[in-house]
């Protein structure tokens, strides 16, 4: 009988910290990935996205002009 009480006991402390983890993941998931992000790579974020977007128009253009040429 007292090892059922220590098994169930045991059984419910790994159940409150899978209801923990799952809280926390929970919360993780809802907060903007910017947040997570270390000071330098904020800064290489703030200098990669005006690439990207340039990259994108130039890809735009590019699928364009193609179809002009089809």
């Amino acid at each position: 009988m007292l090892l059922q009480k220590k098994l169930l006991a045991t059984a419910q402390n790994q159940i409150e910290t899978q209801k923990a983890n799952i809280a926390s993941r929970l919360a993780e998931m809802g907060t903007p990935l910017e947040d997570q992000l270390t000071p330098e790579e904020r800064y290489q974020l703030s200098h990669l996205n005006p690439e990207i977007s340039k990259l994108k128009q130039e890809r735009v253009d590019c699928v364009a002009k193609r179809m002009e040429v089809s």
